[in-house]
Order: C-alpha cells, then sequence, then structure tokens
C-alpha cells in the first residue's frame, strides 16, 4: 500500500536529519509511530502525505510514486485519497461545524460538492454525537466536540490512508478514547490503512503494529552526516 525506499529529509536551517532505508505499510494496516520528541515522528507523516519532499528516495502509494508528483497532483492525491488529523484540530473559526467538516470540498474543484456529500456530513456527524450541533461555530464546543469535527472532516472524502499526528493528546481519556473508538470503526468497515503518532501507551494495543521512529530512521546531526 505505501512503501518509501531509500528516503533521506533535512530541514535546511537546523540539524535535523531523517534517513528512512525502507518502510512499507500494508492496506487495511492499524500502524502506531512512537519515539522521542524531535526524531522525526511529523516528519514521517509529512513525507507520506507529501506534505514535505524528500531529499531523495522514493514514497509509493499502491502503483503512485508520491515522490515524483508536481505540487498540484500531491495536493489532489492528499485530498482524493488522505484523511488528516492534527493534534491542534485545524478548524476554521468562522466556519460552522457542517461547514468545516465539508472544507475540503471547497478548497479544491477536483472534490465535487454535491448533496448526497452534505448528507454523508450530517451523518458522519451524528454518529459521532454532532448532530444538533452543525450550526454552531468551534468557540461554542468542547475539546472533544472539536476534535470529533476534525475527524469527521478526514473521514467525509472516504480516504484510504488516515494520518494522525496525536490526535488524542489534549483529550481527557473518556474523549479520547471516544475518538479512537470512532477512527477504530470507521478503518475495520473500510479497510481504510492507519498512521498514527501518539506518546500514549495505553492505546497501543490497538494496532497491528507499533514501531519506534528511531529503529527505522538514521537520526543524526547533518553536521555529522556531511563531516
Amino acid at each position: 500500500m505505501i512503501k518509501l525506499e531509500e528516503i533521506r529529509f533535512f530541514y535546511t536551517r537546523d540539524s535535523f536529519n531523517l534517513s528512512i532505508p525502507q518502510l512499507a505499510i500494508g492496506r487495511s494496516e492499524k500502524l502506531a509511530i512512537t519515539g522521542p520528541s524531535g526524531c522525526g515522528k511529523t516528519s514521517l507523516l509529512n513525507l507520506i502525505s507529501g506534505i514535505v519532499r524528500p531529499v531523495s528516495g522514493k514514497i509509493f502509494l499502491g502503483d503512485i510514486e508520491l515522490s515524483a508528483l508536481n505540487q498540484q497532483d500531491l495536493k489532489d492525491m492528499r485530498l482524493m485519497k488522505m484523511g488528516l488529523i492534527f493534534q491542534q484540530f485545524e478548524l476554521l473559526e468562522y466556519l460552522n461545524v457542517l461547514d468545516n467538516i465539508l472544507l475540503p470540498f471547497r478548497i479544491n474543484p477536483i472534490l465535487q460538492l454535491q448533496e448526497k456529500t452534505k448528507e454523508r456530513a450530517a451523518a458522519l456527524a451524528a454518529s459521532m454525537g454532532l448532530g444538533d450541533k452543525l450550526k454552531r461555530y468551534p468557540a461554542k464546543l468542547s475539546q472533544g466536540e472539536r476534535q470529533r469535527v476534525s475527524v469527521a472532516r478526514a473521514l467525509v472524502t472516504k480516504p484510504e490512508v488516515l494520518i494522525c499526528d496525536e490526535p488524542t493528546a489534549n483529550l481527557d481519556p473518556v474523549n479520547r478514547d471516544r475518538i479512537l473508538d470512532i477512527i477504530d470503526s470507521y478503518c475495520d468497515e473500510t479497510k481504510t490503512t492507519l498512521i498514527m503518532v501518539t506518546h500514549d501507551q495505553e492505546i497501543l494495543h490497538r494496532f497491528h503494529r507499533i514501531i519506534n521512529i528511531l529503529d527505522y530512521s538514521n537520526y543524526k546531526d547533518k553536521n555529522e552526516l556531511n563531516g
């Protein structure tokens, strides 16, 4: 499903350097990525989703080489094939719940906003306990409700891959488990691949495979590599 081959990546202005000789993630696999802060977990998610490009190496989604696509094609691929869930929710404060969920369909014409899409968004919201809050704005929502909106936004496009960057880090245990139950159920029903960065040891039993980024990377000071 997803393959990384001989990946090297670094940020020009600091000493961060990430090297991944090989990593394969299967279709419908639930993968947890753990490891210390600052060692490349979020960078790995950004590479897989095409938000950043590797300095060298190849990244594949199925038969498509993501690392060879131009920026517009990458954006289109991300919108069509991937759902992203962030720790900080990333909701637009001036949009209500329904419009935040439908945001992917409003930012790129490649996704067509149809009446059935609005119905799907409303149904997703209802399944997450947000059915009576579609017209509310983020400022009027709790932390758990805001994160459920972001999950619905990620799922409304029917992604093949769900990429989550510590989605429960700011939630209490009750809301954490509710969010994870929603994600688990969706992935089980649709055979969606789940890739999640987490520091929470209590949720690792939910995943098929757990990797420590340090076991799959060569994290070194860039100056050492150039020396």
